[in-house]
């Protein structure tokens, strides 16, 4: 499902390179659970974004589905990323002013459905995210366990195939982090491939992990 060959992302300040990440290869398989481990600064989140291609590599490949979507004009980008992929940022990035409802459903206004199959989309991903009861209720005004089931929501709402977590559990507390991950299981039984970023050591023992992926300074570490 997923390709990267030989990616490197780097920064030139002044005379000096710096690697964000530093030779690449991964292959990642559909419904895999990949877990990215490392501290912050070694290179997780630049690599979600490549894979979710919200930033360009400097040289390599990210295939997902066999599409190099490095090569895709924007527009064309924006409408397969919205397709294939949905993203829980660690800041959750929900529309204050709307409901959760409207949180949710706003992912599946480029797609011109019929409001009956929006308003079923949007409940059934509600469901699954364990947040109907505040589907309703005003994002500024929810805790941070209920953004993040919110931002579930809207991660699952376009059936997207691939699942982006970055640091999903870095603003909850043992409870919701506990709920977070009974979702997750979910997720991964319904097939769904699911990459998550962290250094939460509550992910390291869960049983359906397929790949760990050690990242330090930009770098895979076997």
């Amino acid at each position: 499902m997923i390709e990267i060959i030989d990616l490197n992302r780097y920064y030139d300040i002044g005379k000096k390179r710096f690697y964000a990440l530093k030779n690449i290869n991964l292959t990642i398989d559909k419904g895999e659970f990949i877990l990215l481990n490392g501290v912050s600064g070694s290179g997780k989140t630049t690599l979600l974004t490549l894979i979710a291609g919200m930033d360009k590599p400097n040289s390599g490949i990210v295939k997902i589905d066999n599409e190099p979507i490095v090569k895709l004009p924007d527009q064309h980008l924006s409408k397969f990323r919205n397709q294939h992929i949905g993203i829980i940022f660690q800041h959750y990035n929900l529309l204050e002013n709307l409901s959760v409802y409207d949180n949710v459903a706003t992912p599946l206004i480029p797609m011109k459905l019929s409001l009956k199959e929006i308003d079923k989309r949007v409940k059934d991903s509600l469901k699954i995210a364990n947040i109907s009861h505040k589907a309703s209720s005003v994002a500024s005004k929810l805790s941070g366990g209920e953004k993040q089931r919110t931002a579930i929501a809207r991660a699952l709402v376009t059936k997207a195939p691939i699942i982006l977590c970055d640091e999903p559990t870095a603003n909850l507390d043992k409870a919701n982090r506990d709920i977070f991950l009974d979702i997750l299981n979910k997720l991964y039984k319904l097939k769904k491939t699911i990459i998550v970023s962290t250094h939460d050591p509550i992910f390291n023992n869960l049983e359906y992990i397929t790949q760990k992926i050690n990242l330090i300074d930009g770098q895979i570490i076997k």
